[in-house]
């Protein structure tokens, strides 16, 4: 998956963007993530009322570089930037489908 130069707002805290307070600054974001899969589909169902329904198909990477990702931001006139992607690594990747709350048939 790639994105460049996406619009973003940074309200500089979760909060401020949700309740409104100051504005936000704009800014861009850019990303590449690679993801190594290659086991079968998983069907994971959770009914239990104390944690919410969900409902999903997830396909789990086991390889040592089972997501690598890249990315840069630009807020103001500060730059951010992660190492390049092929210095990228990760022990556990997961990839699916998810329904859950409304979305989530017969569920509380």
């Amino acid at each position: 998956m790639e994105a460049a130069d996406v619009p973003i707002f940074d309200y500089g805290s979760i909060p401020n963007s949700l309740f409104g307070g100051q504005p936000g600054i704009p800014g861009t974001v850019s990303f590449k993530i690679v993801w190594n899969v290659g086991s079968r589909p998983v069907n994971v169902r959770n009914t239990d009322p104390v944690f919410g329904g969900y409902q999903g198909q997830f396909i789990r990477s086991t390889a040592s570089k089972a997501a690598m990702m890249e990315w840069s931001g630009t807020v103001g006139d500060l730059q951010f930037k992660s190492d390049p992607l092929s210095t990228s690594s990760s022990v556990f990747a997961e990839l699916g489908h998810e329904q859950n709350g409304s979305f989530f048939p017969g569920g509380s």
